[in-house]
């Protein structure tokens, strides 16, 4: 037995409250066909805006004058976030829902000029995501502050013959300097022995 229209409509609606992601579907004139459950959840949005019929531009205009499209004219901002919503085949935005939670939302113009949106609560992912930002940046930096750390070694290590090589330069040279003043010791040495000797003072000296 083939099922109504009417049928066909409540299984649909049935279908999509179990999905996990908000769904609203609006026609060619933006006005709402269908959501679901989840979609008026996360946008705690009143229930007259959640019915068949409400204009796309009404339900950003609440969203705006409560605050979640952030500061500005709650008319611009509501008049900004359709075109951004409509203006591509398909977009992907992100934004911060009134509770806090980080909501992406996914748009799909359909064939007939309607509109599809979908959405989900990704704040858990955004959140893990800049945790690991957070890890790397900080792993990053570890790995700067050790690669500077061994260049820093490398450099002492081969600077090392170059200081080894110009200590034993000094002292090769204070070892020459010292020899000439050992000759002249020795040869005053045999000078006063010659003159001991003539003096008859060698059994004295010795």
């Amino acid at each position: 037995m083939a099922l109504s229209s009417a049928d066909s409509a409540a299984s649909l609606r049935l279908a999509i409250d179990y999905l996990p992601q908000g769904v609203a579907v609006f026609d060619a004139g933006l006005r709402l066909v269908v959501s679901n459950r989840r979609y008026n959840l996360l946008l705690a949005l009143p229930e007259d805006l959640t019915r068949a019929g409400a204009a796309l531009f009404d339900i950003a205009l609440f969203l705006s004058e409560r605050g979640d499209l952030g500061p500005g004219d709650p008319a611009r901002l509501a008049i900004e976030r359709i075109n951004l919503l409509t203006e591509a085949p398909i977009t992907v935005t992100q934004r911060l829902g009134n509770a806090g939670q980080t909501l992406e939302f996914q748009s799909s113009r359909l064939s007939d000029g309607g509109l599809v949106i979908s959405f989900s609560d990704v704040t858990a992912r955004v959140k893990a995501e800049r945790e690991l930002e957070r890890v790397n940046f900080s792993l990053e930096g570890r790995v700067e502050e050790r690669t500077a750390d061994l260049t820093r070694v490398n450099a002492e290590l081969e600077d090392r013959p170059r200081q080894g090589r110009c200590r034993q330069s000094r002292q090769d040279a204070l070892s020459r300097s010292r020899q000439p003043r050992s000759a002249a010791t020795a040869q005053c040495g045999a000078a006063l022995y010659v003159h001991a000797d003539r003096a008859g003072q060698i059994d004295r000296l010795w």
